[in-house]
């Protein structure tokens, strides 16, 4: 089981085929002086600005709650992984929302939706 909480809502997510990771994340988490080089690649986050009508700040909330309801899933979170060591792959739109291959020390399939300005995502090791 995961969680994530976000502008008063919380987030739950179970499942019985692995383990699962759930988090939700908002444009204004990353201002402009979030120091992105530390969390995100450069391709991460050229491919997500280019879903996100080149908006630097939504498109880094979309990788992250990739990131890290990938490392969720894996059981640990970053405790045991940088974030620049989470290698969020190219999106890839799906009629209800986003796929991506996450690659921690392990691959791992993550979906995102829109959750108002943000992101909601949910992964799968």
């Amino acid at each position: 089981m995961s969680f994530s909480h976000g502008r008063e809502r919380l987030w739950a997510a179970m499942s019985s085929k692995g383990r699962v990771g759930i988090d939700v994340a908002y444009p204004e988490e990353f201002a402009a002086d979030y120091p992105f080089a530390k969390a995100f690649r450069p391709e991460e986050l050229d491919s997500a600005r280019a879903i996100c009508n080149n908006d630097t700040a939504r498109g880094a909330a979309l990788i992250w709650s990739a990131k890290e309801a990938s490392v969720k899933a894996t059981g640990t979170g970053f405790n045991r992984f940088d974030p620049l060591d989470v290698r969020v792959g190219a999106p890839i739109s799906r009629e209800q929302g986003i796929g991506f291959e996450v690659l921690t020390d392990r691959p791992i399939t993550a979906w995102a939706r829109k959750e108002g300005m943000g992101w909601l995502c949910v992964a799968l090791a």
